[in-house]
């Protein structure tokens, strides 16, 4: 079994995030594969 994590800091402003349609938050992802 795997288990990861992800984090991505996001450094752009409000105003630019809105100029070029990004989105301005931080993400966070986990995943967990399971073989058998």
């Amino acid at each position: 079994m795997n288990v990861y994590t992800a984090y991505k800091f996001n450094m752009l402003d409000k105003d630019d995030a809105a100029i070029t349609g990004a989105a301005a938050d931080d993400q966070f992802a986990v995943g967990i594969v399971y073989q058998f």
